[in-house]
């Protein structure tokens, strides 16, 4: 298949020349399918895409090359269900404008409203609005913010925004906007209910479906084990010391489980962090910027918090409670087996949410396979057997060797230090 470029699609040299920038070489299959539908008519959009597809760039794009910059106004807004995704938004729409005079405002909670205030008193240019409902009604209600001239209303991740509870605050957001804009939804599904409300805001929508190719499909290893209540931290510990390396999330149902469990493992020397939706905004850049630099390797998040967030190489992700539904198991598990890369989810199930479980295997395409829970023998076997080799392959000092060598005999000095290492683990065993 001959891959197009952004050129073809009808993006702008200037915004083609910040892309190649970017290293953007081709589009990706949704933004393939939606630029063009975005800069070719004016037919309001419903866009089916799964998380990590590059959906931001699919409306992004098309949005920077189409605002006016001769009208110093709020030309569009984008709204977001969480903090996260919608800093994202705003980070990558700063990134496709380049130099052109757009400035681009970010509303959410957790920032400093008297900067959101002064950014909204002082608009000398044109402008493009992101942010999370809350804080966008907010300011509407305030009159800080009057979108009754805007030319572009995007929704995203309209399906979060209503297993959020938001619809009454999108109805409100949308009630005051230009009735004769243009509007943009997106979604990573369409069940029956979410659309019906999506197309309440549009008029005669075209509707998009990006499906992911099979040689796009993320590589995730699947399994499951059933515990009880008392012994899933000790199955946690277990799951994470029986690994070579685990970089991952931890997903919990709640903001109280999330807190009790990242307490237990950090008090155990685990290097973890948590992410809820009570913690303040710079407690959560503080954890995420701690796990993006790999200062800690653990991240206990609920839902909520994760939504959003995207990370490169993470190679675990442990579903610490059972997801509610199918959509938030799928949303759980992309975390990882990302760009082409392989990841393993692990989820851990209890009697009592097998039933649900149960729904969610039989939905899944790919199997989940069932695991024994590992002695705790099996994993301090794995731990001896990797110290050992982590030995061989390096080389000791010669003090090590030396001493090896005294105790045991051994005339070579990897062989020698190995040695003593089994020697000084034999009483596990």
């Amino acid at each position: 298949m001959t891959l197009l470029t952004f050129s073809e699609l009808g993006v702008s040299k200037k915004t083609c020349q910040i892309l190649e920038k970017k290293g953007y070489q081709n589009p990706t299959d949704i933004q393939s399918i939606m630029i063009p539908a975005v800069l070719g008519s004016s037919d309001d959009i419903i866009a089916k895409a799964d998380t990590g597809t590059g959906k931001t760039g699919a409306f992004g794009i098309p949005l920077v090359d189409a605002i006016d910059l001769k009208n110093p106004i709020v030309q569009a807004i984008a709204i977001a269900p969480t903090r996260e995704l919608a800093s994202q938004v705003a980070k990558e729409l700063t990134s496709y404008k380049g130099e052109a005079p757009i400035r681009i405002i970010e509303l959410c909670g957790g920032q400093g409203m008297k900067q959101q205030i002064d950014a909204l008193k002082k608009i000398t240019q044109p402008c493009v609005v992101v942010g999370t409902p809350g804080r966008i009604l907010d300011h509407i209600n305030k009159k800080r913010l009057k979108l009754q001239d805007i030319s572009w209303l995007v929704i995203d991740e309209v399906d979060e925004m209503l297993n959020f509870g938001f619809k009454e605050d999108m109805d409100k957001i949308v009630s005051q906007t230009n009735p004769n804009r243009r509007t943009i939804i997106l979604s990573a599904t369409l069940p029956a209910f979410v659309k019906k409300v999506a197309k309440s805001y549009l008029n005669d929508p075209k509707e998009l479906n990006c499906k992911k190719r099979d040689d796009q499909q993320p590589s995730i290893e699947q399994t499951y084990y059933k515990v009880n209540k008392i012994n899933k931290m000790k199955l946690l510990t277990r799951v994470i010391d029986g690994l070579l390396h685990f970089y991952g999330f931890v997903f919990c149902n709640t903001k109280r489980e999330v807190d009790q469990l990242s307490e237990q493992l950090v008090r155990l020397g685990y290097a973890a962090e948590s992410m809820h939706g009570d913690l303040s905004q710079s407690q959560r850049n503080r954890a995420l910027e701690r796990f993006k630099s790999k200062q800690c390797d653990i991240l206990v998040v609920t839902d909520v918090a994760a939504r959003g967030i995207d990370i490169k190489n993470i190679s675990h992700v442990v579903n610490y409670s059972v997801p509610q539904n199918l959509e938030a198991y799928t949303h759980r598990i992309g975390r990882t087996g990302r760009a082409g890369q392989t990841g393993v989810a692990i989820t851990f199930v209890k009697e009592s949410e097998f039933f649900r479980f149960k729904r969610i295997i039989k939905m899944q395409k790919n199997g989940i396979l069932k695991k024994e829970v590992p002695t705790a023998q099996e994993v301090m076997a794995l731990k001896h057997e990797r110290l050992i080799n982590s030995v061989l392959d390096a080389k000791p000092s010669r003090f090590q060797a030396d001493l090896a060598a005294k105790i045991l005999g051994q005339a070579e000095p990897q062989l020698a230090v190995a040695g003593l290492l089994k020697l000084r683990y034999s009483d596990f065993f």
